[in-house]
């Protein structure tokens, strides 16, 4: 490729470090838990920091019972916690306040508000890879196959109802 061709810095960009070398304690050691309260799309976008954060220590998720549905076999949450429990991590409100919210995307936001959080624990997580997995359970997957299978990829999937934030809600027209 050419030295000014974006698909070598790209693949780059999505290559996780390996953690850190110092001594830290061994990941069954260490509970982290991560607070994000509402929003499916979120939820699933706070699911990232799950995955990424698992690599240090045992992970669990604060959500509303509504979202949690969307996490539910995810193999890096470890457990539910009831909401407005305090969590080592906390992305209520993260990009939503954040003046960088105009300049990065939402899930870079929360990455760096969760540094911050973590910085204590000498914890740094990457920006690479930032893709969420949804896990489904073999009965789960044999239906969303069948039903996207009369559909040509890439998929788009669209959350109706989204009421309380109207800009991420579909209206449907007459």
């Amino acid at each position: 490729f050419p030295s000014n061709c974006w698909v070598p810095a790209e693949k780059s960009k999505r290559e996780e470090p390996p953690p850190p070398k110092p001594n830290p304690p061994q990941p069954s050691d260490r509970q982290f838990s991560i607070c994000r309260t509402a929003a499916f799309g979120d939820v699933i976008m706070a699911s990232i920091l799950a995955d990424k954060l698992s690599r240090y220590g045992i992970v669990q998720f604060s959500t509303c019972a509504a979202t949690r549905t969307a996490l539910l076999g995810h193999k890096a949450i470890a457990g539910f916690l009831p909401e407005k429990t305090p969590c080592t991590v906390n992305l209520d409100n993260t990009y939503e306040s954040s003046p960088q919210r105009w300049t990065k995307d939402r899930i870079e936001v929360m990455i760096d508000s969760a540094n911050i959080q973590l910085s204590k624990f000498r914890i740094q997580l990457s920006t690479a890879n930032r893709v969420p997995n949804l896990h489904l359970n073999p009965e789960e997957l044999e239906v969303a196959e069948t039903f996207l299978s009369s559909f040509k990829p890439p998929f788009t999937i669209i959350v109706p109802k989204s009421a309380a934030w109207p800009n991420r809600s579909v209206r449907y027209c007459d």
